[in-house]
């Protein structure tokens, strides 16, 4: 098509969210297919594309969202009941042996940290007579209001992922804390990335 690259420049930032992505151009009518992790991922890449190249092109979008990993999800009985202790320990451990990444200076989860989500929020689920804060925590570069802004908006977008995967609202409650609780140094590359992090915080509601 005549606008070839400008459609190009609109849709390849979105492929690394699609799996077996495919996109097919026939003049003006772009058909795109794949496999998304999630529907809130589906509907944000199709209302980019439509917004941007709405207006110059027929978008037709066949992504599908995984069946396969929301159907794990939602087998309850394949995880026995947690208490608050069991609860905190499994959900250190998960993100003891992964972490959740972000955009660089952004609250937007890579999706290489959906797995990892996808665990937490059946681990959550499994979770009972708890509450569960959600804590994001960042290096101590740049300003540290804008760090505690930020902290905080990775906090409820992991809240908010969880939410999509079941996660009942009055479980959760997150916050953020910039930098002021780092766990190594600031002064190294690596110290930093250790640094910037979400934990999870289990209190028995019976407390």
């Amino acid at each position: 098509p005549v606008d070839y690259h400008k459609y190009t420049s609109i849709l390849i930032p979105h492929l690394k969210q699609i799996d077996a992505a495919n996109i097919s151009f026939e003049g003006n009518k772009i058909t795109l297919k794949g496999y998304v992790a999630t529907e809130t991922i589906k509907n944000r890449i199709e209302q980019d594309i439509t917004q941007n190249l709405g207006q110059i092109a027929n978008i037709v979008s066949l992504l599908t969202v995984k069946q396969s990993v929301d159907s794990v999800l939602t087998n309850e009985s394949s995880q026995s009941n947690l208490d608050a202790n069991h609860c905190q320990q499994e959900l250190t451990t998960l993100l003891q042996e992964s972490k959740i990444h972000f955009d660089s200076g952004s609250s937007q989860i890579s999706s290489d940290s959906f797995d990892l989500l996808n665990k937490l929020a059946k681990t959550v689920k499994s979770c009972q007579g708890v509450t569960i804060e959600i804590i994001g925590h960042t290096d101590k570069s740049g300003n540290e209001n804008n760090n505690i802004k930020l902290s905080k908006s990775r906090a409820k977008a992991v809240a908010n992922y969880l939410f999509q995967k079941g996660v009942a609202s009055g479980k959760l409650k997150g916050k953020g804390v910039g930098s002021s609780q780092p766990i190594a140094t600031n002064q190294t590359k690596q110290g930093r990335s250790q640094n910037r992090r979400i934990e999870f915080k289990v209190q028995s509601l019976e407390e």
